[in-house]
């Protein structure tokens, strides 16, 4: 099998080497949005949208800066970050899209608490937790404490 020709495809578009905006619109762009019924909107949509999503879900604007490729919080101020009716109520499904593994522990456990305690509780079968109270004086009093090792500390 020979190299592959780096600016044709099999069908003889040209489609590798630079990105070419106008291409990538009209070929998978355009079409995708008209399957979905968004006739209209432009690919530069989706990082509006991305920002506007990951600010109701309370991504640190200083991350959501470094996503972005920007170097200061002013373009996801005042360009990105235009408030738009109705995303408040679609925010569990917003997080549910983008996964809860698209926020820090630190944003998680600020802006949705319930899914953060549910996703930090680690299942202890009862004989671990028998065991919890000797493994703790095997390591010593504070580092048995700092590690949650005794068995008053679980539910």
């Amino acid at each position: 099998m020979g190299k592959p020709n780096l600016t044709t495809c099999p069908k003889n578009r040209k489609h590798y080497g630079p990105f070419n905006y106008d291409l990538f619109k009209r070929t998978v762009w355009d079409k995708a949005v008209k399957i979905v019924g968004l006739d209209g909107r432009v690919p530069y949509a989706a990082r509006h949208t991305l920002v506007q999503w990951s600010l109701l879900v309370d991504v640190a604007k200083s991350r959501l800066v470094d996503l972005m490729g920007h170097s200061t919080k002013k373009m996801v101020d005042e360009v990105y970050g235009q408030y738009r009716q109705g995303l408040v109520e679609e925010r569990e499904r917003i997080l549910e899209y983008l996964g809860e593994d698209f926020l820090s522990l630190e944003e998680l456990k600020t802006a949705f608490p319930s899914r953060y305690e549910k996703k930090m509780v680690v299942p202890m079968i009862p004989q671990q937790i028998a065991k919890a109270p000797d493994l703790a004086m095997a390591v010593g009093h504070s580092f048995g404490q700092s590690q949650g090792l005794y068995a008053d500390n679980y539910l």
